[in-house]
């Protein structure tokens, strides 16, 4: 086995870390990512553009990206739930998003509130918008063993399709 010659290391605590807490003020998150800059991490997913009744502790997501140009060394990232999502992130500044899809269905409803299937299938409709140039976006498949103990039993190897299958241009 070989050793990588390079590891990338995404900090996640501004948005994971404070997503189902109480709502902090802004100058807290803004005190937190000096600490993590500080750290020397390059690569920080910094809030959700979610429903901010459902998410109210990152309903100030387009206020915090305002602040992240004083980082210019640092790639920021958001997560995004939806099309609408991703408009936000976009209009807010972000260069690049992240779309997780949980393989539990119980954990999809209770997260996006649809299905695994059809947050797949939000997902790709999500990554064919139109944007600007040099954007990326991330798609993971979440199948945490918490997560899916939580919310119903974790996703049988049978329901996992193929990316084929979940192209939205096949949609009509």
């Amino acid at each position: 086995m070989s050793t990588p010659s390079h590891v990338t290391i995404r900090e996640v605590a501004l948005r994971d870390g404070l997503q189902i807490e109480s709502p902090i003020p802004l100058s807290a998150k803004l005190d937190m990512l000096a600490a993590i800059a500080a750290t020397g991490v390059r690569e920080v997913e910094a809030t959700a553009f979610v429903s901010p009744s459902k998410v109210p502790a990152l309903a100030d997501a387009p206020e915090l990206a305002a602040a992240l140009t004083d980082y210019p060394d640092i790639e920021f990232s958001a997560l995004v739930a939806s099309p609408n999502g991703v408009h936000r992130a976009i209009t807010a500044g972000f260069r690049s998003v992240e779309y997780v899809v949980s393989a539990a269905d119980g954990h999809s409803r209770a997260n996006v509130g649809r299905s695994s299937a059809e947050a797949a299938r939000s997902c790709a409709r999500s990554a064919l918008l139109p944007t600007p140039s040099g954007r990326s976006a991330e798609g993971a498949a979440s199948s945490a063993a918490t997560s899916a103990a939580m919310f119903s039993l974790p996703a049988a190897p049978s329901r996992i399709q193929p990316q084929s299958e979940l192209n939205p241009a096949s949609e009509a």
